[in-house]
């Protein structure tokens, strides 16, 4: 721009700095065009400037919570930001591949995880977004329904599985704490993160995102899940000790032989007697055969005696 304003002066003036030549007037009407593009440009940055600052306003007043919406159809169609997922939704409604007779009633419970208006600026998405029963497809991976999750529930969810309205395999979404706020893997490889969170929809919470989530034929796994540390394992009981067996009795001695006295010389019925520590009578008992004539026993016989 100063060049051009030095041209525009020296043609005004004829004179340059002293410099025998003038400037042409093809110098001079380059440095005007030249003055009114740099201006342009400077009022299109001051433009685009004013917008993201009004944007980071509305943006800003919606997280607050100052704004709350009827519905999830309310707030696409009516949010700051959401001006091309409404125009997404309303193609797929007139091509008749989705309903979104659930979203416009408050009473709705679920998750809807919104894409900002520049995440369809991506080619490959607005390519995508052609085919009719894709779209309705891709609508669907947003929406997680049954249960309002809260941006700080998705954060203690870290690294396992949503089930979307897609349904199987292909319509899983991975939640990932990323410390300030979360992000979505998705299963074409995508990690989209969220922008604003807990926009109150009826009984429906939507967090925004910067990126239209596409879904694709990747297998997303959960993480393990933290189990506490495992306590030190007890040591087993002690079996119980083992009765200790009652002494059997001894088995009985095998019945004894009857014990004999060989008669000798000199020997008669009471000394034998006297010298076994025994009465007469009883070794009469035991030897009946002796007792007719007990002081006749004669030399050499046996008798019974106890033992």
């Amino acid at each position: 721009m100063r060049r051009a304003l030095a041209l525009l002066a020296c043609g005004a003036l004829l004179w340059c700095s002293g410099a025998a030549a003038f400037p042409s007037l093809g110098d001079i009407a380059q440095g005007a065009t030249d003055i009114a593009q740099e201006a342009t440009d400077a009022a299109a940055g001051v433009v685009g400037a004013v917008t993201s600052a009004v944007d980071d306003a509305l943006s800003a007043a919606e997280q607050a919570g100052s704004r709350a919406w009827d519905s999830v159809v309310d707030l696409i169609d009516s949010k700051n930001g959401t001006e091309r997922l409404w125009e997404a939704v309303q193609a797929a409604v007139d091509a008749g591949t989705i309903d979104v007779g659930e979203l416009q009633d408050g009473t709705w419970t679920g998750t809807v995880f919104a894409p900002l208006s520049s995440a369809f600026d991506d080619a490959e998405v607005e390519d995508a977004l052609t085919d009719p029963s894709l779209l309705a497809q891709v609508l669907s991976y947003h929406i997680i329904a049954g249960e309002a999750l809260t941006l700080e529930q998705l954060q203690a969810m870290d690294g396992q599985l949503l089930q979307s309205t897609l349904e199987g395999d292909t319509g899983e979404l991975k939640v990932r704490n990323t410390g300030l706020k979360a992000a979505l893997l998705t299963t074409s490889g995508q990690e989209a993160a969220i922008y604003q969170y807990n926009l109150k929809a009826g009984n429906a919470i939507v967090h925004t995102v910067k990126a239209v989530l596409i879904p694709g034929n990747e297998t997303l796994e959960a993480d393990a899940a933290l189990s506490p540390a495992a306590a030190p394992a007890e040591a087993p009981a002690p079996p119980p000790p083992s009765p200790v067996p009652s002494p059997s009795p001894p088995p009985p001695s095998p019945p004894k032989g009857p014990c004999t006295y060989t008669v000798q010389s000199g020997d008669f019925l009471y000394g034998i007697a006297d010298k076994l520590k025994v009465s007469a009578d009883e070794l009469l008992a035991l030897n009946p055969q002796f007792k007719e004539r007990p002081e006749s026993i004669p030399l050499g016989a046996k008798l019974i005696v106890p033992c």
